[in-house]
Order: C-alpha cells, then sequence, then structure tokens
C-alpha cells in the first residue's frame, strides 16, 4: 500500500466501488451463460481481495497507532497524579522512615 512522501499517511484508494443496489439487479434479473462475463468478474473480484487485504493493512496499522496513543495517554494521566504533588523531601522522609521502621 502507498504512502504519502510528506507525510507517511496511507494513500489507499479502493479500487472497487461497491455497488450492491446494481449487482442485486443483475442476479434478479439476468440470467444464462450471456449474462455472465467470467473475465470480468474475475478481474473484479481480484480487485476485491486486494482492496480487502489492503484494508486488514490499513486496520493493524490503526491498532497499532490506537495503542501508542492510548499509553501515551495513560502517561500523561500519570502527570496529573495526587501522588506527583507530594514533595520531594516530604516523599523521601516518609520512605526513609519507613524503612527504619521494618528493620
Amino acid at each position: 500500500m502507498p504512502l504519502c512522501s510528506s507525510c507517511g499517511g496511507n494513500t489507499f484508494i479502493p479500487r472497487v466501488v461497491v455497488d450492491s443496489a446494481g449487482l442485486q439487479h443483475k442476479l434478479r434479473t439476468e440470467s444464462g451463460p450471456a449474462s455472465v462475463q467470467p473475465d470480468e468478474v474475475a478481474s473484479v473480484l481480484q480487485n476485491v481481495e486486494r482492496d480487502l487485504e489492503d484494508y486488514r493493512t490499513e486496520i493493524s496499522r490503526l491498532g497499532r497507532q490506537k495503542e501508542r496513543l492510548e499509553h501515551y495517554a495513560t502517561q500523561l494521566r500519570s502527570l496529573n497524579s495526587p501522588f506527583r504533588k507530594v514533595p520531594d523531601d516530604t516523599f523521601w522522609k516518609k520512605c526513609y522512615g519507613y524503612l527504619h521502621e521494618t528493620t
């Protein structure tokens, strides 16, 4: 799947335009060997498979990007943690006191 040279983003353009109404009309009204062009159907199916693979790749890429963003958001939230508001000297005094109490 090609990527944009300036931003690195996806430039995926589907090969197939889904025309469900047109296909349903053909399935209902056309019959017999003259109504089917096997080469045309095979070509469209091949493009559908390529599009599906591109969609799977894009979904996977977006999933990884979402996970990175969620991890980043978690780290940002930790900056607002009430624990981080405790002054360093108070924190270390409590830790030091606790260590001496347990030994």
